[in-house]
């Protein structure tokens, strides 16, 4: 019987581990990745076979049967290779190779936990990678790359981040630009939904503004642009939107209480004349994300006025990320939950085949001697039914010292049951049950 104690294996480079420049240069669209992955796999023989790809890392995870172990230096060279097929460049071949990292086995387990959790991102807690990770996953099955073991470990690290998101703060606080200004003018007016948002711009600073503002039930929001195709473009992408030209300024901002500012623009757009005529029943918000600043800070003179400028918002952005460190200790218990888990479902997954031949092994001596010992002449006069209890008790021994030996398996690391079934399998099949 041939053993199955596949090898798991990470390698890969990340913001950790190189500096931007190596790390764009290893990004493989996802189009390209689905033929990459076939041809390592087939090239370097995985079992099974994954990549993420994004603008912070580049990892390749995958199995090895027991059969095929792969040295470092063969790994790297498989990472080598994918990356020739997705970039069509060899070039950063020395850049690979001094800045990788490799994990194996349960080390390798418990990085990818770590990755799909977003606990090793450049901002711990953000939620872009979960979703790289499933596509990772998906590109993998659809390249018929991805097998039970790799499926397996992704569906359990994607268990332990969903829990760790909703159990734990470590995402309660935004730590972008956009999502973090509109918390900040959540302290005045918790309910965005029941006032009128004005947004002046309609870039990608303006949009992601936008995009969150909807998310949140705003049903009343004005896009102000210079450009009125981008303006209308952006008005109707988030279906509740009403275009003004820059003309209408004036007008718009006695109509609003909340007002987000993100444009390129070189000057103060909303100054104070602009507020000055302004008769307001309710505190007017002003939200600049736009750097160089497009309001003036004098803006913030008037009475019942709130300003909130980007050193603002990114204060805000760095307590939020103080939080989110915090609760990291929190979410490092589902980690070690989740691995543990997978770890032992890994073990029993190897442990059966050996179980299996161990059964047969013990079935066929408790044949074989049943029968030398029931042909002797002193058991000749045993009716049928003695004989078959004595055959039954030989079965019920064989079955209870297998799940002995299975109970034993129970809470060893991975590396562990992979050294003790592997010496458990060598003697089985060199030397088996002895005859007595």
């Amino acid at each position: 019987m041939q053993s199955s104690l596949p090898q798991i294996f990470c390698l890969g480079v990340n913001h950790n581990s190189a500096p931007a420049a190596i790390r764009e240069n290893l990004f493989i669209p996802l189009e390209k990745l689905s033929a990459g992955l076939q041809n390592t796999s087939g090239v370097y023989h995985f079992s099974e076979l994954a990549a993420l790809s994004t603008c912070n890392r580049f990892e390749l995870f995958g199995v090895v049967a027991a059969d095929h172990v792969l040295s470092d230096e063969e790994l790297l060279a498989s990472f080598q290779f994918l990356q020739r097929h997705g970039t069509g460049e060899d070039k950063m071949a020395s850049a690979i190779q001094q800045f990788h990292y490799l994990y194996r086995n349960e080390e390798a387990v418990r990085h990818l936990f770590t990755v799909a959790a977003s606990l090793d991102s450049m901002v711990v807690g953000e939620t872009q990678i979960t979703g790289q990770f499933k596509d990772a996953l998906t590109i993998a099955q659809q390249a018929g790359t991805l097998g039970t073991i790799l499926d397996r470990l992704g569906q359990d690290a994607l268990a332990a981040s969903k829990k760790i998101r909703t159990q734990t703060d470590i995402g309660k606080k935004s730590v972008s630009v956009c999502h973090s200004a509109i918390e900040l003018g959540r302290r005045i007016y918790a309910d965005l939904s029941a006032y009128h948002i004005a947004v002046v711009g309609a870039g990608n600073m303006a949009r992601i503004a936008c995009e969150h503002l909807k998310h949140l039930g705003c049903r009343n929001v004005s896009i102000i642009n210079r450009t009125v195709e981008k303006g209308k473009l952006l008005a109707e992408h988030i279906g509740s939107g009403k275009f003004h030209t820059l003309d209408e300024l004036s007008l718009i901002l006695a109509e609003s209480d909340v007002v987000i500012t993100a444009t390129q623009s070189q000057e103060f757009i909303i100054r104070p004349e602009h507020l000055e005529n302004i008769s307001k029943e309710r505190p007017i918000v002003l939200l600049d994300v736009s750097v160089p600043r497009n309001i003036d800070p004098a803006c913030n003179d008037f009475e019942d006025v709130y300003l909130f400028d980007i050193d603002d918002i990114q204060k805000s952005i760095s307590q939020n990320l103080d939080d989110r460190k915090k609760a990291v200790a929190d979410a490092w218990q589902f980690i070690d939950r989740g691995v543990e888990l997978y770890v032992q479902w890994l073990s029993q997954m190897m442990l059966g085949p050996i179980l299996a031949a161990y059964k047969n092994a013990l079935t066929k001596l408790a044949d074989d001697q049943l029968a030398k010992t029931l042909s002797k002449s002193q058991l000749k006069t045993l009716s049928d039914e003695q004989k078959k209890l004595i055959t039954d008790t030989a079965k019920i021994i064989g079955e209870r010292w297998t799940a002995v030996l299975a109970q034993a398996f129970k809470g060893l690391t991975q590396e562990s049951s992979r050294d003790t079934l592997a010496s458990f399998d060598k003697a089985l099949q060199n030397e088996g049950p002895k005859d007595v």
